[in-house]
């Protein structure tokens, strides 16, 4: 059932939108209840919209410091990683200085004072 001084509203759509009829009588505290949950349901989506964009800078922030860590801590390692392998190599180097060292001065010598 319509009001008669509404009008049936007509846009670019197929089908006619029409004015909202009224509940039947008896079903008055039926009809209340079902907007009450309804508005209920909207100021919790509401609420819910509200706290999305701090949730997302939380979480971007969250990522950011997760990022700088493993940077930190993979760069950590890397030079770690580069400091041992140099280290290794010039107690290579030096331990094959150290044993071949008098034999390379005796074959100086040798060539040297013919």
């Amino acid at each position: 059932m319509s009001y008669p001084d509404e009008e049936t509203t007509r846009g670019d759509l197929r089908r006619p939108l029409r004015a909202v009829s009224l509940p039947p009588a008896a079903d008055e505290l039926h009809t209340l209840g079902l907007v009450m949950a309804a508005t209920a349901r909207i100021e919790t989506r509401l609420r819910d919209l509200e706290t999305l964009p701090s949730e997302v800078r939380l979480l971007r922030e969250e990522i950011a410091k997760d990022r700088k860590e493993l940077v930190h801590g993979a760069s950590k390692h890397a030079a770690n990683h580069s400091s041992n392998r140099m280290a290794a190599l010039m107690g290579a180097l030096f331990t094959l200085y150290e044993v071949s060292a008098p034999y390379l001065r005796d074959l100086w010598h040798m060539l040297v004072h013919k």
